[in-house]
This record gives structure tokens, sequence and C-alpha cells, in this order.
């Protein structure tokens, strides 16, 4: 496959041996990563060298970097082994599960329990990809045995093909391979609305603002402590410049290390930052979140805007929010085709949305619980918003009159008062 892929300067390497930190949190190690060739040709992921065989040239082993891959693939010699069911061409929705039902397991099933685990395994691994790179949607390839299937990763859920023999019908993994390499960054699934900073200018710019907030925040710290502050808010070699709110009112805010990143596959995947607004020099706090796509559910930008008009006290100064726009139109190569299916993952608008949620009613689709609502995706909406107040997470509180006192301030701000109209207190799931 990396031929394909050679002009594209993508290549898949052997990530098998181990993760690039082994035992921490946030590590691990798919059998394959896509990773750009001349960051492999500089070493940045060469971890080992080691012999293939005995009295044969050795052979590079690279390390399973979450924040550089393009695209993984898991590999299992089993097809015994398919976290997936393909069920039969005239089965009814209600009659099958395409996932192993994990509530029916019993003690001494080592197949099933194998598969609930591998199944873990590409979740985790979509899951961490997601959360350290700046992503609307991710693609990868789960093997099993003589047997391939193609997946789309995203805050709504995931989009799983049937499986197909990709020995005795190579093309369709080849030619995903290929449109993949054919590809923008944005249809790769990446969000080109955030920017990687070179400059050593503006990171050494970033560097001093936090520094200085820190030191308005908590005044007499020592210079050791106040650069392990600064670490919790700078990583040197990650800072990136993001663009909240669109037009004239757009503004570029420079973020690096999160202060808070939830956990999960899907759902809101809510991250928040200290920032520097480029425009004013002021450390800010970004919230960068995918926010439910339903009726009755307001941006959150715009219900602080309506709490601070009506007078209530202790809400952040709203600086500036909105959906999160593509940089410049999404194509159309990444089409998956299987028999006579196909199905194109294309945003036709502008605004970052999820797209599993389109494909759910689709006569096409197997869901994991077709009978159950509460399992069909939910729209989402990439959404950021950027307020005045950077302060500490309220696990740092120092006593107990500290964590009373935020929580009675932050129970104000909620608008929780008897002369404010319940019509502000909107939902902003």
């Amino acid at each position: 496959m990396n031929k394909i892929l050679a002009e594209s300067g993508l290549a898949f390497y052997d990530t098998s041996n181990r993760p690039k930190s082994p035992g921490q949190v946030g590590t691990s190690k798919p059998d394959l990563g896509m990773f750009r060739v001349d960051d492999a040709n500089r070493g940045n992921l060469k971890d080992t060298h080691k012999p293939a065989k005995e009295g044969a040239q050795g052979e590079y082993v690279y390390t399973a970097r979450m924040g550089e891959v393009y695209m993984f693939v898991e590999v299992k010699t089993s097809g015994d082994l398919d976290p997936f069911t393909d069920p039969p061409g005239d089965a009814t929705p209600p009659e099958y599960r395409f996932t192993i039902d994990t509530e029916q397991l019993y003690p001494g099933d080592e197949v099933s329990q194998h598969r609930v685990s591998a199944l873990g395994q590409n979740t985790r691994y979509a899951h961490l990809i997601q959360t350290r790179q700046f992503r609307t949607c991710l693609y990868s390839i789960s093997i099993t045995g003589t047997t391939a299937r193609l997946l789309r990763w995203e805050r709504s859920g995931a989009i799983v093909t049937e499986s197909f023999n990709y020995k005795s019908n190579p093309n369709i993994l080849l030619e995903f391979v290929w449109r993949f390499s054919k590809a923008t960054n944005e249809e790769r699934g990446f969000d080109c609305s955030a920017h990687a900073v070179e400059s050593v200018e503006e990171r050494q710019k970033f560097y001093s603002a936090i520094k200085r907030h820190v030191g308005e925040q908590l005044p007499g710290l020592s210079t050791k402590e106040i650069e392990e502050e600064v670490d919790k808010h700078f990583w040197p070699g990650a800072i990136t410049r993001l663009t909240v709110g669109a037009g004239e009112d757009a503004r570029k805010i420079l973020v690096s290390r999160p202060m808070f990143t939830s956990k999960g596959a899907t759902g809101r995947s809510t991250v928040g930052y200290w920032g520097l607004d480029c425009d004013f020099d002021e450390v800010v706090f970004v919230k960068d979140v995918w926010r439910t796509d339903v009726p009755g559910v307001s941006m959150e930008g715009a219900v602080m805007e309506k709490l601070l008009e009506a007078g209530v006290r202790n809400v952040p100064a709203v600086v500036c929010h909105g959906d999160v726009l593509h940089n410049g139109e999404a194509g159309s190569l990444i089409t998956v085709k299987l028999g006579a299916q196909g199905l194109t993952l294309r945003d036709e608008g502008h605004t970052q949305t999820t797209r599993t949620n389109e494909f759910a009613g689709k006569d096409w689709v197997k869901s994991l619980h077709p009978t159950k609502q509460e399992y069909r995706p939910i729209p989402r909406i990439h959404y950021r918003l950027v307020t005045k107040c950077a302060g500490f997470r309220l696990s740092t509180f120092k006593g107990t009159r500290e964590l009373l006192s935020a929580t009675y301030d932050a129970s104000i701000g909620t608008g929780i008062d008897h002369h404010v109209k319940p019509s502000l207190n909107t939902s902003t799931l």
C-alpha cells in the first residue's frame, strides 16, 4: 500500500512494538500507523533498531505518536476476533446485532472476550487520536484474518463497512488508500481552522503571556512554582492558532496544552485551554466543544450574553464565540464502494458538523440497537467559546472555604435568581 501513497508523502509504518511512553495515560500502540514520510526520515518516529531475522539486516520500529498519525490499522491474525458480525442478507433489524452483546457474555468464553477487547482497542485509538489532534473525523482499517473493514469515526459515532476479503478482492482496500492519498487534509478529517504555530517569536509571546498571567493570578509564587504552573498550559513544540468566529468579528487565538479534556470517543468532546488573544495580547479561556444540534438548544455564548444583559453577576465576559467553519469546500474523494453500494462522505456546507447521524436512517445501515431510540447518533456542530476569565480548575482549591466560595459564586452565575426570567436559563447541551 505504501507504493500507492508514495506521491502523497505519506506511508504506513510498523508501530506495534510499543507506544512512545509505555504505561502513561494517553499512550497506546496500533499495529500500523500512517505518518508523513518526512517525519519518519528525520527520526521523529524511530524507536529502536532490531534485527528482522538472524543474520538479516535490521529494521526500524516506529513509535505510535497519536498526535501525528493520519490513519491507523489494527490487525488480528484470526478472523474469529472480528468485533463486528455481518448479518445475513435477509435479516431484518430487530433480528441481529452488528456488534457483540456484552450483556450476554459468560465466564470462559475467551473468543467473545477477545472480540470485545478488539472493539475496545479500536475505539481507544480513535479517541486518543481525536483528543491529541484537531479533527472533524478519522478513518481507520480493521483487519481480522483475511478480511478487512473500513471505519470512519467522529463525535456522533462510527460508520463501519461490511467485511470483505482483501486477499481475493484487494481492490476495495487499495482504492480506499488511493483515494485517501489524493484527498486534502480537510477531506482526511483534519480541522483546517487550526494551524500549527512555527514562528519562534509567536511561541515566545505565548509563553510570556501565560507566565505573566500565572504571576497575576497567584502572586508570591517562586520561580520554580511559576514554571510548574506554566507547564500545565504550555507545550513548547505544540502551539496552535485557532480561528473563532467568522468575518470581521473573527479572532485569532493561540492555545497549547489543554487544562481539561473530556473522556469518551463520542459526545461533546469538551476541551478547555488558556489561550492568548493575538489582537489584544490578553490571556483568555477557550472552550472547544461539539455542541448538540437539536431544536431548543442554544449556543452557550449566546446564553451567557443574555445573562450578562440581565445583570446576572459572576458570568464571564464573552470575547467571541461561534460555530467552527471549514477552510474552503470539502471534496468528494473519500468514497467507499462495497459491491453496488456507494457512500460519499462529504460536507456540503461550511460549518463543521457530524455526518454519522445523517446516515443513521438509511436502508443500508445496520444499527447497533435498531429498536432503541437512545442509541441513535446525535447531530453535533463544532463550536468554540472564548471568555475573558481564565482561571484554575475547581480541583485546585486549597480548602473548604475556597471550594464553597467558588461553588456559591458559580451558582449565582447560572442565573438562579428571583429577578432573572426563567427563559434565560436555556439549555446549552
